[in-house]
């Protein structure tokens, strides 16, 4: 291909050359790669330039080339991009979008994870659910979210909510955490996952298989952390989406954040509400004023939900420190059939629920191989059932009086929680040492005495050790004193064997009570 070295040396010396600026650009959002790599190559010649921070790569060619050229651009994260073109095609380029890979190296959990890991790395089995896939899927709550994932089944009751089993455990034994805090007020043994809004979520990072040691042992089944937006780079950011729905159902959400220096504070709220659905109802529903007969009533159930974050997270070199408070209410209405004879009267039952979830952490590097994890938290769940009898003519309402048909439940979690890891990449064996401490009230008609208190104070252990780059071992051991009942100890095992490339065996063992 001596011709072609020749017509790029006389098209310097005829001065038919061309100053040729490439730009490297994302095909998801139009940005810039910087630093990312471009080789043009035939069978006789190779050029090979790297982009500079915003992406651009500079070169001089010839005009005159008519030869065939291969184009390979690449950059960590993204897919290689190939394409075969002559060298006057090559000077007439601009930009060159990659796309991005389907597995994205920044793509990390944290969950029951030594630091920030890539999710093929992790020795438990996990998945992430991010932001751009909910907003996909148009979800507006946690039972959207998990209405498509493998392994679990969900069950819906119109008044105490929706549940999940996983992996053909029940929901008793699903640990469900918001940034890390366990959720409370279980009915009948789930968390209502339609109260958990997703409005502000950043990602949801779901484990199957036990993490009893790490937190607790109704944790057997699995665990799923529901993680916030943290913060921003952008000064000032503002959003607001509505969603409607053909049933009648109705949301609305806005958020902020404002970001100055090392202070980062985020504000997000919104109302969700929905006003019941009977398969009889035409295909387009639009909210009627509601007539006294038969058609009151609905199978599922008229909702209404308000929902406010606070969160605001300062940076101290290596540390971040933050709080975060949740407001969260509900208002469910079970409209009843019209009474015989006249039907003049009702009995219509309303469920107010209330949650409030306030938290600190603190975490980062507080030394080369170590790093804590802090958090600390107050949670407040109430809900109360009021029954009222309703006359239909003035509509005038009157409280039940059988004492069964008022009822109210009431629970709190004061909890604390550290662990203290020890991580360096070229050692085979890096351990974690924590305590996890719980202290929860509990207040209700079918509670002994309607009222308790329970106390759990526990310390676990975890290694995890590397004989070859690709197998891990990693045991650990959870014991706890409860103040109301004997616990035994309990251990867990996980193993990670990487074969190749494209094979993984994972396996896990826990026990719990």
């Amino acid at each position: 291909m001596k011709h072609i070295i020749l017509l790029f040396i006389a098209g310097f010396i005829s001065g038919k050359v061309s100053a040729q600026r490439i730009q490297i650009c994302s095909a998801k959002d139009s940005l810039p790669v910087p630093f990312s790599t471009l080789i043009a190559k035939n069978s006789f010649i190779t050029l090979g330039k790297t982009a500079n921070d915003k992406g651009v790569i500079e070169f001089t060619g010839s005009e005159d080339d008519s030869s065939s050229y291969t184009i390979i651009a690449q950059a960590v994260g993204f897919d290689r991009y190939t394409k075969v073109v002559t060298g006057i095609e090559l000077n007439h380029m601009r930009k060159i979008y990659l796309l991005p890979s389907k597995l994205n190296l920044s793509e990390v959990v944290i969950t029951a994870q030594y630091a920030p890991t890539p999710v093929d790395q992790s020795v438990q089995k996990m998945q992430v659910i991010d932001k751009e896939k909910i907003q996909q899927m148009g979800s507006a709550n946690m039972r959207d979210v998990l209405s498509n994932q493998l392994n679990v089944r969900l069950q819906q009751d119109n008044i105490l909510g929706a549940g999940m089993s996983l992996q053909g455990i029940s929901g008793e034994n699903v640990k469900i955490l918001m940034d890390g805090v366990p959720m409370i007020g279980r009915l009948n043994g789930n968390i209502d996952l339609s109260q958990i809004n997703v409005n502000n979520v950043e990602r949801v990072e779901f484990i199957e298989g036990p993490l009893s040691v790490q937190y607790g042992t109704n944790a057997l089944a699995g665990t799923i952390n529901i993680i916030t937006k943290n913060s921003s780079k952008k000064k000032v950011t503002l959003g607001a989406t509505t969603y409607y729905e053909s049933i009648g159902t109705y949301n609305v959400n806005a958020d902020a954040n404002f970001h100055y220096k090392k202070h980062n504070l985020q504000l997000s709220g919104g109302r969700n509400y929905f006003d019941g659905w009977n398969p009889a109802d035409a295909p387009f529903y639009f909210p009627q004023p509601h007539i006294a007969d038969s058609t009151r009533y609905k199978q599922w159930k008229p909702k209404e939900q308000y929902f406010a974050n606070l969160a605001y997270q300062y940076t101290i070199k290596n540390l971040n420190l933050g709080f975060k408070s949740a407001y969260f209410t509900e208002k469910i209405i079970n409209r009843g059939y019209p009474r015989a004879p006249y039907s003049e009267t009702s009995f219509d039952d309303y469920y107010y629920t209330t949650r409030i979830d306030n938290s600190i952490f603190l975490n980062g590097k507080i030394a080369k191989n170590w790093t804590v994890n802090t958090l600390s938290a107050y949670n407040y769940y109430n809900r109360v059932k009021k029954t009222v009898f309703k006359d239909l003519t003035t509509l005038d309402e009157t409280l039940s009086g059988n004492s069964s048909d008022q009822d109210t439940s009431r629970f709190t979690l004061l909890m604390s929680r550290a662990s203290f890891i020890h991580t360096k990449d070229s050692a085979k064996l890096n351990y974690e040492i924590g305590y996890d401490v719980n202290y929860e009230s509990a207040l209700g008609k079918r509670i002994d005495k309607q009222l308790q208190y329970m106390g759990d104070y526990a310390g676990f252990a975890t290694l995890e050790y590397k004989p070859v780059s690709k197998l891990v071992i990693k045991p650990g051991v959870r014991y706890a004193y409860n103040t109301v009942y004997k616990t035994p100890l309990v251990p867990s095992l996980n193993l990670k064997w990487a074969m190749n490339d494209h094979h993984t065996v994972r396996a896990s063992y826990a026990r719990g009570f």
